[in-house]
């Protein structure tokens, strides 16, 4: 039987829940979007290429976790060779996997319920599409976020090759910042995607609704920002970007 080191161990955590609670707001946000475009497409036949086109968008959230999660298992010598990693590079790879996981969670969530939305209003006015795909995009930011706070984690870590050793503390300062952009990011992703979904709908009643209804859209921004600013932060104080 072969041992694993803890840290590896910990590692091999870090990509289950980059691409578990990743995909499961990807998926559950994709089957929100495919719903909206089966009745979409039972009204209008003409629907079936835009229905597929907005029930991929919350794809992405899935394949980000996907991303870090082999990164993980490739740079943590889980798939064949490389050193053990230690118990900080673990406590990192948590870190990481927080990050995407949750944003990730969130934001695959709240895209659908605005693609969902957005395909319904296509149905009515054909010009929607374009504005729809708008709508649908913002809640994308809150995965790109977590994303590049993994990314960050990986590198600066060493976990990507290279790079000073970090001490236990920087670790753990690691996963206060997965967590500060993970959370952050679902919370904002689920609320801006509810907000964007009710905006489209003013935007079939009033095309004049539109800048309005980005706006509207946008407020729930904020809090997926102060996740991200306060997760570099802490990787700047922890001593983990320098």
């Amino acid at each position: 039987m072969v041992e694993v080191a803890l840290g590896t161990a910990l590692a091999a955590i870090g990509a289950g829940v980059a691409v578990g609670f990743a995909g499961l707001g990807s998926g559950l946000g994709q089957g929100i979007a495919a719903a909206g475009s089966v009745g979409a497409v039972a009204e209008d036949n003409d629907m079936f290429a835009r229905g597929i086109i907005f029930s991929a968008l919350p794809e992405t959230q899935a394949i980000y976790g996907f991303l870090i999660a082999i990164l993980l298992l490739v740079f943590s010598g889980l798939l064949g060779g490389g050193e053990p990693l230690t118990v900080t590079a673990g406590l990192v790879a948590i870190g990481a996997g927080a990050a995407i996981g949750f944003a990730g969670l969130g934001s695959g969530m709240g895209q659908g319920i605005t693609a969902a939305s957005s395909v319904g209003a296509v149905v009515e006015d054909e010009d929607m599409f374009a504005r729809g795909i708008i709508f649908s995009a913002l809640p994308e930011t809150q995965a790109i976020y977590g994303f590049l706070i993994a990314i960050l984690l990986l590198v600066f870590s060493g976990l990507l090759g290279g790079g000073e050793p970090l001490t236990v503390t920087a670790g753990l300062v690691a996963i206060g910042a997965g967590a500060a952009i993970g959370f952050a990011g679902l919370g904002s992703g689920m609320g801006q995607g509810i907000t964007a979904a009710s905006s489209v709908g003013a935007v079939v009643e009033d095309e004049d609704m539109f800048a309005r209804g980005i706006i509207f859209s946008a407020l729930p921004e904020t809090q997926a920002i102060y996740g991200f600013l306060i997760a570099i932060l802490l990787m700047v104080f922890g001593g983990i970007l320098g």
